[in-house]
């Protein structure tokens, strides 16, 4: 049957979501059938320029700073950011526009007998990550946009993403830190060596300031590659205003810009400074210290996972909010390291609200932390004023009740993105 509409598209992609999550990351046995079916399709991921960005925190601000100066620029740009927040379509955004869906359904008539021929081989069938990388990779290259900015779905080395050998792709590494320690190994040596598996023969990379067991990594791995590895530092030019929240955000900025002149020289274009003014200044980053305005109340909106992430959050609340306590609605994916996240929040929490969310549309079963565990381990902690409310709607209304603004939301993406159904009613989500 001809998939002929939105319905069809999402039941399509999410038969392929995988009932065991140790299905979704098959190392070296899963990145070799993304390979095959990406050779079943003329390998349209190396008939593009592509931007390639791994690291544990920042990878999805620097790919929006990235293709959104690029688009202002005047060029055609493809942009995929993973997981998605709304629509999975944001998976394969051109000029940060959705593709409609009259479009997203040929495209998928025209990778299906592919995918087919792969479940039907040896390698088994593909997971909803793959066909929809898969999907990415052709939009990109039927629409022939002049760069493609693609993020990685999970480390670098086996991710689904990471089939491009063109030399001329350009590689970003951002903040390494302890994230996916179950897949991707217990020390930050062994994490960074997974992120820096995009760093092909000859491509350009970009690194932000690393600790010194990282950099030595990524160090040794351009090395091997005979590639150019050049460290940037989180400044900005003193005549470029960033309208962004987050102390953090200047050094996702700053590797989108090194990455974006370098390409200005390489490619043989001229920047022009008033578009790129008006990119830093106009942007806005779904999820990453978005701040909105629901009911009246003021909502600041922030995926931190890790500690990582979590502490850049905090420092940030910090120098916004000096000295005064916030209220929190936070819900933890399993497996996180929820002592060090929660020992980060508690110092600037006037209130916490456990709650958890239900979804399963991302490509792989995703399972919240239940939130009377969070409760208890906060209290063990030394902090008392938490409540749980599980259904993540009803804890949003009540956390507004008593908010003093801003009410900070945090946690998880896929938090986020089941609040987004709310939430999208207020405009200029940015996405």
């Amino acid at each position: 049957m001809k998939i002929s509409s939105k319905s069809q598209v999402i039941n399509f992609l999410d038969s392929y979501i995988p009932r065991d999550k140790q299905y979704v990351f098959q190392g070296e046995a899963g990145l070799s059938r993304m390979k095959y079916l990406m050779s079943l399709l003329d390998n349209p991921q190396e008939k593009v320029k592509i931007i390639h960005i791994a690291g544990t925190s920042g990878k999805g601000s620097t790919a929006y700073f990235t293709s959104r100066i690029l688009h202002d620029q005047g060029f055609t740009v493809g942009l995929s950011v993973s997981p998605h927040l709304i629509d999975f379509r944001e998976r394969c955004m051109i000029n940060d526009q959705y593709l409609n869906w009259e479009e997203v359904e040929r495209f998928i008539e025209q990778i299906r007998a592919a995918i087919v021929r792969v479940e039907e081989s040896a390698h088994g069938k593909p997971t909803y990550y793959e066909v929809v990388t898969a999907l990415m990779f052709t939009i990109f290259a039927d629409k022939k946009v002049d760069y493609a900015v693609v993020e990685t779905g999970l480390g670098g080395t086996y991710d689904g993403t990471n089939v491009i050998l063109n030399p001329n792709k350009v590689c970003i590494i951002t903040k390494i830190g302890f994230d996916h320690m179950e897949i991707l190994g217990n020390t930050v040596s062994e994490i960074a060596a997974q992120k820096a598996g995009i760093i092909q023969k000859g491509n350009m990379t970009f690194s932000t300031i690393q600790d010194e067991s990282i950099k030595k990594v990524l160090d040794e791995r351009a090395l091997a590659q005979n590639t150019q590895l050049i460290y940037v530092e989180p400044k900005i030019d003193s005549g470029l205003k960033l309208s962004l929240l987050g102390e953090f955000q200047i050094e996702n900025c700053a590797l989108a810009l090194a990455t974006v002149r370098y390409l200005e020289k390489r490619d043989a274009w001229k920047l022009e400074t008033k578009r790129l003014g008006d990119s830093l200044r106009l942007i806005e980053i779904p999820g990453r210290m978005q701040k909105i305005v629901y009911k009246k109340k003021e909502i600041i909106l922030d995926g931190a996972h890790n500690p990582q992430k979590m502490a850049a959050l905090i420092q940030s609340l910090d120098k916004l909010y000096k000295g005064q306590k916030l209220d929190f609605l936070i819900a933890l994916k399993k497996g996180k390291d929820y002592e060090s996240v929660l020992k980060l929040i508690i110092p600037k929490a006037s209130s916490i609200t456990f709650t958890a969310f239900f979804l399963n549309k991302q490509g792989f079963p995703i399972q919240a932390e239940d939130p009377a565990n969070l409760q208890a381990l906060a209290t063990k902690i030394g902090y008392d004023s938490s409540v749980v409310i599980k259904d993540p709607k009803k804890a949003l209304e009540e956390a507004l009740k008593k908010s003093h603004d801003p009410l900070i939301i945090t946690g998880s993406f896929y938090l986020l993105s089941e609040l987004y159904v709310i939430l999208n009613e207020v405009k200029n989500l940015g996405v």
